[in-house]
């Protein structure tokens, strides 16, 4: 009846810092030989002619080899995702834009590890100076450019499959000599999903390891409990450890954005008869239930993972019809806006994500039942989604496949025991009632996978 630990799994801080080092001395719109890279899109004529480049400077995490990792982390301003390949960055003044199309990944020229590779790996790339006030707008892919150059290791573009991970921008002023700035990138939930943790009651429970992320509740008892979504970016990885200590102040976090940069607030909405609330420990204020909650950041992180929600569910949720779905919370990060850079063929709202955590109240019946030595009963239990079925006992952590008498709890009255595995199609599955000793006994099913349980039964053996 109970579930096995989660192993949680981190990857390196990531920061995205650039080091603006501008060789032109005084404005952008002066001319002069142009030292910029391969790769720039001379899409102004003129564009060319700007005088000197600038350096960018990324650390990206070390990769790891599976996604949804789960870590005690808090998100920094800057993301750089572990699955980065690629990143386009351009800049503009005064109408005109130059784009550098870079080559991020492992194998990139760009980059060298100048840490140990559990650290990752830290990559400098060349932009130009195109004005005197620049806007930089930095765009984080998980995939190599076309065309790159392998000793460059700049490019034309990315391939039309690319997922945008991240992207951000920042005013800079070309004043001459070197310059720092911080160009934040904010990272995009493109993938959302549980945390695999929650809060185990006698009636409530939640189960992620059979891939229906069930809230497990017992049929006609009100209860309460904890989920914990999680937001990814668009490769499946979940946003990265921070150094500590952790920066301070609002500053120091960023919220989520869709892929125009704009922010972008998660969803949970429940269905009639429950209620969610964001939880926030660092919070003096009472969370507030409703049939909708917003996550508006990860500024707070506990549990393993990034967001404790409560559920309270009503004693009056309607069950399940044989055959039927349940009805869901469902987890979203309503992005619908259209992708914008050319390269991506994917229509508006291909990163749009939900993830649903249905819920499922189980039960049992008949709730009485009489039995003789020579008639057993027959009692039927559901459990929607649950392919390990349920099993039989005395009470919530009690005797197994036990009847145990209301009057004697050393006496079992009946054993119990499934005549069955589960239907896969009605999820119902029955159980038989055989009498051991005369006598008034109750047991009650539960959930193989959560333990939550159903309401007793109550058997009449004589």
């Amino acid at each position: 009846m109970k579930k096995g630990t989660i192993t949680t799994l981190g990857f390196g801080g990531a920061l995205l810092a650039a080091a603006l080092l501008a060789a032109c001395g005084g404005g952008g719109g002066t001319s002069g030989s142009s030292t910029l890279p391969s790769g720039i899109s001379a899409n102004n004529p003129g564009a060319a002619n700007q005088s000197g480049t600038t350096k960018v400077t990324i650390h990206l995490p070390a990769p790891h080899a599976s996604t949804r990792q789960h870590t005690h982390a808090t998100r920094r301003r800057d993301y750089v995702s572990a699955a980065a390949g690629g990143v386009q960055i351009a800049v503009t003044a005064g109408g005109v834009t130059q784009t550098v199309y870079a080559n991020i990944s492992s194998n990139s020229p760009l980059c060298t590890n100048a840490q140990p590779q559990s650290a990752g790996e830290t990559c400098t790339i060349a932009i130009p100076v195109v004005g005197a006030n620049e806007t930089i707008v930095g765009t984080e892919v998980n995939q190599a450019p076309t065309a790159s150059n392998p000793t460059t290791g700049y490019g034309t573009g990315f391939p039309t499959s690319s997922a945008i991970l991240a992207t951000g921008s920042t005013p800079l002023q070309v004043s001459g000599g070197a310059q720092q700035v911080t160009l934040g990138l904010n990272p995009i939930a493109g993938e959302l999903w549980d945390c695999e943790e929650g809060t185990y009651t006698a009636n409530f429970g939640d189960d992620y390891y059979n891939g229906a992320s069930r809230i497990v509740v017992t049929a006609g008892v009100a209860s309460t409990g904890i989920i914990t979504p999680v937001g990814g970016d668009e490769a499946g990885y979940n946003y990265v450890a921070t150094p500590s200590p952790l920066p301070s102040g609002a500053a120091a976090f960023q919220q989520y954005v869709d892929v125009n940069g704009n922010q972008q607030s998660l969803t949970l909405t429940a269905p009639a008869n429950v209620q969610v609330a964001v939880l926030n420990p660092a919070s003096t204020a009472a969370p507030s239930p409703g049939t909708t909650a917003t996550i508006p950041d990860d500024s707070y992180v506990w549990d393993n993972c990034y967001f404790e929600v409560g559920v309270s569910v009503s004693a009056s949720l309607p069950t399940i019809a044989p055959g039927a779905s349940p009805s869901a919370v469902v987890y979203a990060n309503n992005l619908t806006a259209t992708l914008p850079l050319p390269f991506v063929t994917a229509s508006p709202n291909t990163y749009g994500s939900s993830y649903s955590f249905n819920v499922v109240p189980i039960s049992v019946s008949p709730a009485t039942t009489a039995i003789t030595s020579v008639s057993p009963g027959t009692v039927a239990g559901f459990d929607w989604g649950a392919p390990s079925g349920m099993n039989a006992e005395s009470a919530f952590g009690g005797t197994a496949n036990a009847c145990i008498d209301t009057i004697n709890p050393s006496q079992s009255d009946a054993a119990v025991s499934s005549a069955g595995a589960i239907n896969t199609t009605t999820w119902q599955q029955s159980f038989t009632i055989t009498e051991l000793n005369p006598g008034t006994c109750t047991f009650v099913l539960y959930d193989s996978d959560t333990g939550v349980v159903t309401t007793s039964v109550t058997v009449t053996a004589t």
